[in-house]
């Protein structure tokens, strides 16, 4: 994928650039070029200047052995190979792989930590291969290197010739090392648009695969010693967890008098003497009871779940590393790598060495991750905040005070009811503009009628107006959006 993006934006540039200084056409063609050796690796007609450079088959026989780095377009990559196998590495793409040819195995590797891990399937490292000859060939595809102007120097400390154009409208250089034969440079391009690959440091010489080869190799994983889950579930009596599941967070606190859960910013508690849950406001310290529907066995089980998951995930395939501490806590850590010629799979799990639970899972992208673990789960705080009355409404209020005399409404959907300090909120959605004028009569009807106030435009209707109860009505309707919403309150006298 890179060559292509890369042969894309060159064959772009060439076909702006001239033909000047193309393979000449002369006589040396049919009767036989006389060469002589400019350097190692190239030749050039004393009568025509006709350039002969080193054949791809030599620069490749030439590098059978390197140590690379190398930047195409703005982005490094580095391949080491030898006898012993291959190191790549592609920041960009998090990318590591070292291939012991020895014992034909493959590993991903932790450069900060010292560390390989043993993959399954081994990598293919052609295609790496392929993206480096793309550079160190290119000059033998050129159709326009023939009548460059040339220099020696010298670039990375080795000495090549410079190819180069002598044009203030486009540039076209090319370093070929006189040693092996290959391009090491080469830019084209103008102002708009250039293409820059090239090495940024070659070796050829003494070529092995240190340190990598002596970095830790992971041990496969022994089954046999991990908690089973029942035992797992039986230390988990009281705890205090919290879990982040990819964005969303999760708490659970299991107490001997209760149960606290809460998920998507709403926390609920369960009071197991009373044997009641509510729903909590933290900002308020206010408890209520709650109307939805809670099972606590079902709270339990998808926490259990998530903490156990190691048990049916891990494999014999996966290495464990050595015992490390996680949010205070001593973990074992499990780790696979497995490669395809599709994808390459990571998966990583924390175990706690106590309890048995996962504590940590990622498989590439996707985490649970446990950021706090307590076995001690106390509920009190919650238990004693002041209980207030159910305040939210899923359906028309029709025992509330406010609304005595008024009808259910039967337009629209109820959207969301509530009572707060300021009175009582109701909302609807799928309301068209003769409901609201038949709802409006229907709260005139009931007595609202004292102070009467309204507006109607063609994207906006209002009305206000009191009862003899000193109850205020405010009607909003937005025939755009088919909302309609209803605001009562209590008016001074």
């Amino acid at each position: 994928m890179k060559k292509i993006m890369i042969m894309g934006a060159i064959c772009t540039i060439i076909l702006l650039m001239s033909c000047v200084g193309c393979k000449k056409k002369t006589e040396c063609e049919k009767h036989g070029h006389q060469y002589e050796e400019k350097t190692p690796t190239t030749n050039v007609c004393t009568r025509c200047g006709y350039i002969e450079f080193a054949s791809e088959s030599e620069i490749r026989k030439n590098l059978s052995s390197f140590d690379i780095s190398i930047n195409i377009n703005g982005i490094t990559y580095r391949l080491i190979r030898c006898k012993e196998g291959y190191y790549y590495a592609n920041g960009k793409e998090n990318v590591y792989g070292y291939y012991d040819a020895i014992k034909n195995e493959s590993y991903s590797v932790d450069l900060l930590k010292q560390q390989k891990i043993k993959v399954i399937g081994n990598y293919d490292f052609s295609s790496q291969i392929e993206d480096i000859f793309y550079v160190l060939l290119y000059h033998l595809s050129s159709d326009t290197i023939q009548g460059l102007s040339t220099r020696e120097t010298q670039y990375l400390d080795r000495d090549v010739i410079e190819y180069y154009r002598d044009s203030t409208e486009y540039e076209e250089v090319y370093r070929i090392d006189n040693e092996t034969g290959a391009c090491l440079y080469f830019s084209l391009g103008n102002s708009l648009k250039k293409v820059i690959c090239k090495v940024e440091s070659m070796s050829i010489e003494n070529v092995d695969l240190e340190p990598y080869q002596s970095y830790e190799s992971l041990q496969y994983v022994d089954l046999s010693t991990f908690i089973p889950e029942n035992q797992v579930i039986e230390n988990l009596k009281n705890y205090h967890i919290q879990l982040t599941i990819q964005d969303k967070e999760f708490q659970f606190i299991s107490a001997t008098n209760g149960y606290y859960y809460e998920g998507n910013q709403q926390g609920y508690l369960y009071d197991s003497v009373e044997m009641k849950w509510y729903k909590i406001d933290h900002h308020t310290k206010t408890k209520m009871l709650s109307e939805d529907t809670i099972e606590l066995e079902q709270i339990e089980n998808e926490l259990f779940k998530t903490l156990t998951s190691h048990l049916t995930n891990i494999q014999l395939n996966f290495y464990a590393k050595d015992d490390t501490e996680y949010i205070g806590r001593k973990v074992h850590a499990y780790e696979r790598v497995t490669v395809t010629s599709h994808i390459t799979l990571k998966e990583y799990y924390y175990v706690d060495v106590e309890t048995g639970a996962c504590l940590k899972k990622e498989v590439n992208t996707a985490k649970a991750v446990v950021t706090k673990f307590e076995l001690v789960g106390n509920i009190d705080e919650f238990l004693n905040y002041k209980t207030v009355e159910n305040n939210q409404y899923k359906e028309w209020p029709k025992d509330h005070p406010y609304v005595e005399g008024i009808s259910p409404i039967e337009y629209g959907t109820f959207y969301f009811g509530q009572h707060t300090e300021d009175g009582l909120q109701i909302g609807y959605k799928d309301i068209q503009s003769n409901h609201y004028l038949l709802i409006k009569e229907r709260i005139v009807a009931a007595g609202f009628i004292l102070n009467p106030e309204e507006d109607t435009f063609s994207d906006y209707k209002y009305y206000r107006a009191t009862n003899d109860q000193q109850i205020e009505v405010t009607i909003e309707y937005t025939p755009s959006t088919g909302i309609l919403l209803l605001f009562f309150t209590e008016v001074a006298s």
